[in-house]
């Protein structure tokens, strides 16, 4: 029988980001956002167990059967590491892997917002990045910290679960601290990490009141604290947090930024095909066909609008490769004023995007224009406004 191993370096031979093992499939890859089979029969329960089990620890194997789920991480030396997520479906094990360059991207390559560089700049207060699971927001965060690494004579500890991105000592001392190996959970060692003396602390992500709030300690008391969330948009954000029951005024003092991403599919080079703007927008709705109007009118002089074909270079999928959307919300004394006052979502977007704030679909519509993606794409990963 093939193993893991096998499966891992095909993954990467295929440039994939993501490898699934289930029952009654073959092994699947997802390649540029899409989810395609190994040329592989269908794995049985003990394929998969035997697989899965493969490249797990005993202490691992014996928390897996005792939670019936489990996040970890593991590296294939010199090549590179994987996130892996165990569960059980149907009573057989199934799990997800997930592959993390050792190559961190540098800050300025991700296309992000120059205000985003200048958050990582400032000396204490709390940045968040939020998405959906596959966004790219652990790839943000590690060319962050890789930046300030680089950068500044500091102590940096991140608490995350598993630890993805490796950081060595540069200029800044890095220490990285697994949940469940070096700590028991994230609000444990938030409550401890004062004690650490750092300058600046990365959760992996705030799940709960209790480490959001030990979070925002942690920001008050003049240290620069990065973490994710999982919502639709930044303003999404801000409610979600008070809705979970912090105190308004430590949000409204600690918070500085937050920046919402997604990862578009880039339109095949090779094959697409230039449209009018007036076809490729057939499938959306009056106000998103004005907005890109509008929107449109700013980007490059000379651009095509295309659609994506399918061709061999691009295995008929019409897409090949991906780049980041984004939408950062900063906060200002305005923007306080609302969270002060619990206002909504909407208004929190409203009052943001009167000063400048470029939306998720904005940023999308202004890929389109650069020839970067496709109409139908954007439409695909953000929402209506």
């Amino acid at each position: 029988m093939v193993n893991i191993q096998d499966f891992l370096q095909l993954m990467l031979e295929s440039s994939a980001s993501d490898l699934h093992i289930t029952q009654d499939s073959p092994p699947l890859i997802r390649v540029h956002g899409a989810l395609r089979p190994l040329s592989y029969p269908p794995l049985t329960a003990a394929d998969t167990r035997t697989l899965c089990y493969s490249i797990l620890t005993e202490a691992q194997k014996k928390k897996f059967e005792e939670d019936s789920e489990l996040d970890f991480s593991f590296a294939a030396k010199g090549v590179c590491r994987f996130r892996g997520n165990l569960y059980l479906q149907k009573g057989a094990v199934g799990g997800a892997f997930r592959a993390i360059p050792y190559e961190i991207p540098p800050l300025d390559k991700l296309g992000l917002p120059r205000s985003v560089i200048e958050l990582a700049e400032l000396p204490r207060g709390l940045v968040l990045v939020t998405g959906p699971t596959g966004s790219g927001k652990s790839t943000t965060l590690a060319a962050v910290i890789d930046k300030i690494n680089q950068t500044r004579p500091e102590h940096i500890i991140t608490i995350e679960d598993p630890i993805e991105f490796v950081h060595d000592h540069k200029r800044a001392m890095v220490n990285q601290r697994e949940v469940y190996a070096d700590t028991h959970g994230f609000a444990g060692a938030l409550k401890h990490v004062l004690r650490q003396d750092p300058d600046i602390v990365l959760i992996g992500e705030m799940r709960d009141l209790e480490t959001i709030a030990a979070a925002l300690v942690v920001a008050e008391t003049g240290h620069l604290v990065f973490s994710t969330l999982h919502t639709n948009d930044a303003a999404g954000a801000v409610s979600r947090i008070l809705e979970m029951g912090v105190e308004d005024y430590l949000l409204a003092s600690s918070l500085l930024g937050v920046l919402a991403q997604r990862l578009v599919r880039k339109v095949c080079a090779r094959c697409r095909q230039p449209v009018p703007a007036g076809e490729a927008l057939l499938g959306a709705t009056k106000s998103a066909a004005e907005r890109f109007a509008t929107v449109a009118a700013h980007g490059p002089n000379g651009a095509s609008v295309y659609r994506a074909v399918g061709c061999e270079e691009c295995s008929g999928t019409g897409y090949r490769g991906r780049s980041g959307i984004y939408e950062l919300l900063l906060i200002d004394e305005s923007i306080r004023e609302l969270v002060l006052k619990h206002a909504s979502a909407d208004i929190v977007r409203n009052a943001a995007t009167a000063k400048g704030m470029r939306t998720l679909r904005d940023d999308g519509w202004l890929k389109v224009r650069e020839g970067v993606t496709t109409v139908a794409e954007v439409l695909r990963v953000t929402q209506e406004e």
